[in-house]
């Protein structure tokens, strides 16, 4: 899978498959974590079990992706989290600014 190829069922079998992927094959390991998360999120309920769920999914896909890596394995780990990290950070803005919204 390269960077710009997510899988379009992203169940969370898939989802954490895809995230080991990224980890072990892209470049730019942060963004792409970081989109293939906004894509789990914006493609399910937002809600704080789907949160918890798409989180372990993915924690779990970049510990494989990281432990088959060749080199930079810690390296690796840190640009994932941080890209899980953004992706938090901007789901926590989008909701902030629909909830002002509605108000």
């Amino acid at each position: 899978m390269t960077d710009h190829q997510q899988p379009q069922d992203l169940s969370n079998e898939n989802l954490k498959q895809a995230a080991s992927e990224t980890v072990q094959k892209s470049v730019d390991i942060r963004a792409a974590v970081r989109d293939l998360t906004l894509q789990a999120i914006q493609s399910r309920r937002l809600d704080s079990q789907e949160m918890k769920t798409i989180m372990h999914a993915m924690t779990e896909g970049i510990t494989a992706g990281a432990e088959k890596r060749t080199s930079d394995t810690r390296k690796a780990l840190s640009e994932a989290i941080k890209g899980l990290d953004e992706a938090l950070m901007k789901a926590a803005e989008a909701g902030n600014l629909a909830l002002k919204q509605l108000t």
